[in-house]
């Protein structure tokens, strides 16, 4: 079976295996066969291997079309307004993470991907 894995930078991939962080936005929509299936987390940083270390379900993909409607979900994203990842036109989406945990870790197949898939 293989599972899609996702590359997400610490400290928010921690952020969502210790349930702090609930949502994870992204400038594009998350396609519908994603919701529901397992997806690995690969945690990625500057100068470090990218590591496989847990598992999460995304159940909604919520869209934020307006600065306002993303600043009412920040206790779920935490993204701070000085942020990079912050909203800009034309808007971004938040995926709402129903489930998420962690797992032994090991050293993802490849990096610099956005999503891979394991074999």
């Amino acid at each position: 079976m293989s599972i899609p894995i996702l590359n997400i930078q610490e400290p928010w991939a921690s952020s969502i295996l210790d349930g702090i962080k609930t949502i994870e936005t992204r400038r594009y929509r998350l396609s519908e066969k994603k919701l529901r299936i397992p997806i690995y987390i690969a945690a990625t940083g500057t100068g470090r291997p990218t590591l496989i270390t847990g598992v999460v379900f995304f159940t909604e993909c919520r869209p934020y079309p307006t600065r306002r409607s993303f600043e009412r979900d920040f206790q779920g994203h935490w993204v701070a307004p000085h942020s990079q990842f912050y909203w800009k036109p034309p808007g971004k989406y938040g995926w709402v993470i129903g489930r998420a945990y962690r797992i032994e870790p090991f050293l993802a197949p490849k990096r610099g991907i956005v999503w891979g898939k394991t074999k």
